[in-house]
């Protein structure tokens, strides 16, 4: 059976990127914890910052909330296993343009 290519963490954050740039969303890329949110002051709002987050036994999640305390696009069941699938995800949101409420 094939394997998939292997994805880097370039790859990953390039499309990641565009997918927030579409949701009108701050990237935090891979850290997690670099999202804010009214814990830490009330100009924070952490709905508008995503990261991506891996967890071992799951898999790959985009969160947003304090830390990435939330699940920005499933359940918090919604891991998504591979790295592969993952980026196959994030390319589909970002080949798709968003209609955001402020255009």
């Amino acid at each position: 059976m094939a394997r998939a290519p292997r994805v880097s963490d370039a790859d990953l954050l390039n499309t990641f990127e565009s997918v927030c740039h579409l949701a009108g969303v701050v990237s935090r890329g891979f850290d997690r914890e670099a999202i804010t949110a009214p814990i830490d002051g009330d100009v924070y709002d952490g709905t508008t910052q995503w990261a991506m987050h891996y967890e071992k036994s799951m898999g790959w999640m985009v969160v947003s909330g304090w830390k990435g305390c939330g699940a920005a696009l499933s359940r918090w069941n919604g891991y998504v296993r591979t790295r592969w699938d993952f980026l196959m995800l994030l390319e589909a949101l970002s080949a798709r343009p968003c209609q955001r409420p402020d255009e």
